[in-house]
């Protein structure tokens, strides 16, 4: 995927909206499966114009648009043009599942095993998508008005004492420039200085348990071992949003009905050992190779702190001690 800019992500939103109007917005009878995928492709929709407005709230500001560097954007989010691309496909075969209304939309959705592996596998990409815009939002932000600041001082000192009337004008915007997510300069700049996040310590024996339980099923899809210094940068946040989301994130006191008093008040063990998982796998990230190449690149230092500090306050949220006896 090559989008640069942001009449890219535009036309994206727009394509995504337009699929999900077409394939699920007057489909009836439909499998739970199938209106599942059309949330999650409407979701998809609103995630875009969501990081559209962040890149466009920017250049509103400017004296005139930037073209801002989004390549690492692409790597992170995965490429939700092919994947929009591969929903489009799945749902123009129509003749495979449903009928089509005199408004040109599908219905009577005929759910059958020759659409489901198909439904399954791009929903959860879907959804992977989703993930990564909603948390990279921030980030992003961050990265842009940092990005401009570095701009705009390489113009000062190229110009030194010959500063003109537009390069004033720029100057003055980005030192008032406003976010959707970040306040002001001062407020991007505190975020990418901070000092690293310390982890919490994983036990041991758990560590152990992960490393056997992941080259098992690395073994089971004919991939190479993970060592200390092969521990992926791009596919491990996959694997980090796959755990945490079914981690204790979904856990809310009091909203476990008819379950008994202790289960409304604590999560499931298998929602604290995903907790944990997470954590684990953003430590072996920052061990890898992959991590070293990229953690010079401003946005994926800032969506790895968005991540840490995820998982610092979704783990302060239970008493230490409760999650590693969990």
């Amino acid at each position: 995927m090559s989008f640069i800019n942001v009449g890219d992500i535009l036309v994206l939103g727009e394509g995504a909206l337009k699929l999900w109007k077409y394939g699920f917005s007057e489909a009836s009878n439909a499998a739970e499966q199938y209106v599942n995928f059309g949330s999650e492709v409407q979701f998809l929709a609103g995630n875009l114009q969501k990081l559209e407005q962040v890149i466009k709230n920017l250049n509103n500001q400017l004296p005139r648009p930037q073209q801002w560097d989004l390549k690492s954007l692409v790597k992170i989010c995965g490429d939700f043009r092919k994947t929009i691309q591969e929903c489009e496909r799945l749902l123009y075969d129509r003749k495979k599942f449903a009928d089509v209304q005199k408004s040109g939309c599908l219905r009577n959705i005929h759910w059958n095993f020759a659409i489901e592996s198909d439904v399954r596998r791009l929903r959860d990409r879907v959804v992977f998508h989703n993930v990564k815009i909603q948390t990279v939002l921030k980030p992003l932000e961050t990265k842009l008005i940092l990005d401009l600041r570095e701009d705009v001082s390489r113009m000062h000192n190229d110009l030194a004492d010959r500063m003109t009337e537009g390069f004033a004008e720029i100057l003055l915007a980005v030192q008032t420039i406003k976010g959707v997510f970040t306040s002001n300069v001062q407020e991007a700049d505190n975020q990418a200085s901070r000092p690293p996040l310390e982890l919490p310590s994983i036990p041991e024996y758990m560590e152990s348990k992960f490393i056997v339980a992941t080259n098992a099923d690395r073994k089971a899809s004919n991939q190479e071992p993970l060592k200390e210094k092969n521990f992926p940068f791009y596919t491990g946040i996959t694997a980090f949003h796959h755990h945490f989301e079914k981690s204790t994130v979904q856990f809310k006191r009091g909203e476990t009905p008819n379950e008994g008093f202790f289960s409304e008040k604590t999560p499931q063990p298998r929602q604290y050992l995903e907790l944990l998982k997470s954590i684990w796998i953003i430590k072996r990230i920052k061990q890898g190779e992959e991590w070293a190449e990229s953690s010079s690149d401003r946005l994926s230092q800032c969506y790895m702190r968005e991540l840490e500090g995820k998982c610092i306050q979704e783990y302060s949220r239970f008493s230490r001690g409760d999650i590693q006896q969990g």
